[in-house]
């Protein structure tokens, strides 16, 4: 197998910490990089959170989904596929135009 190193700068504290979570997780830091450049080729995206916090958008929907929780507009629980798509066909028809 060939590889390749890639050097880059980080924190002393950084990377004792990102170690210790690893190998908590029982794999080593080397491991956990080639995973993110790996998902990071696959998705063509780089998603990083500097905030613990919900986004507004997430805070939005969470808000508007305990409303409509109170509000009983919330579908029940079904016991098999069939009532379910039965009931999916009932509320379609409430919402048509």
């Amino acid at each position: 197998m060939h590889t390749a190193q890639i050097g880059f700068k980080t924190t002393p504290q950084i990377k004792i910490q990102a170690q210790r979570l690893s190998n908590n997780l029982g794999v080593n830091l080397s491991s956990v990089l080639n995973g993110l450049l790996k998902q990071f080729i696959r998705t063509k995206r780089l998603e990083l959170s500097i905030d613990p916090q919900p986004s507004e958008f997430a805070l939005d929907m969470i808000a508007e989904s305990k409303e409509d929780r109170k509000n009983g507009r919330y579908s029940p629980a079904f016991d098999n596929a069939e009532n379910a798509i039965d009931y999916l066909h009932k509320e379609a028809k409430k919402y048509a135009n």
